[in-house]
C-alpha cells in the first residue's frame, strides 16, 4: 500500500510504499550514486613487508650516466648529507650505476636512523 511521504530536505510529497518517517528523502534529493570500482585480483606472487622507519633516499641517473643522490626534498653532496646516505652513495656509485637511467627511490635505515632495528650498519632498500 502506497502512502504519502514528505521529503525532509525539500518538502516535496510523493507516494511510496512503507511508513513515512521524519528522515525521508525524495528521489531527487539523494546524492549521485557511484558504484564501487572492482578491486583487481592479483595473479602473481607478491611480497608484503613492514613499513621501514628510516629516511628517504633518491638515486638519479641521467642519460649520460651522471649520478646524483638526494633526500626527500633536496640534492645531497659531501657537505650536505642525510644520515650518511651521501657517503654510502659515494662508496657504492659503480654498483648503483647498474640500476640504469631514471629516478630510483628507497629508504635508508639502520644504526642511528630512527628505530635503528638493532643493526650495527645502515642499509638501503628500494621502494
Amino acid at each position: 500500500m502506497n502512502l504519502i511521504h514528505v521529503c525532509f530536505k525539500c518538502r516535496t510529497e510523493w507516494e511510496a510504499e512503507g511508513v513515512p518517517t521524519e528522515k525521508d528523502l525524495c528521489p531527487t534529493c539523494f546524492p549521485e550514486f557511484r558504484t564501487f570500482n572492482k578491486i583487481s585480483r592479483l595473479s602473481r606472487n607478491i611480497v608484503i613487508t613492514e613499513k621501514i622507519d628510516g629516511t628517504n633516499g633518491l638515486i638519479f641517473i641521467d642519460e649520460n650516466n651522471n649520478i646524483f643522490a638526494g633526500s626527500r626534498n633536496r640534492w645531497l653532496n659531501e657537505h650536505s648529507d642525510n644520515h650518511g646516505f651521501y657517503h654510502w652513495f659515494a662508496d657504492n656509485k659503480e654498483e648503483l650505476l647498474k640500476l640504469g637511467k631514471g629516478y630510483h627511490y628507497g629508504e635508508f635505515w639502520g644504526k642511528g636512523i630512527q628505530r635503528g632495528y638493532g643493526l650495527e650498519e645502515k642499509r638501503f632498500s628500494f621502494i
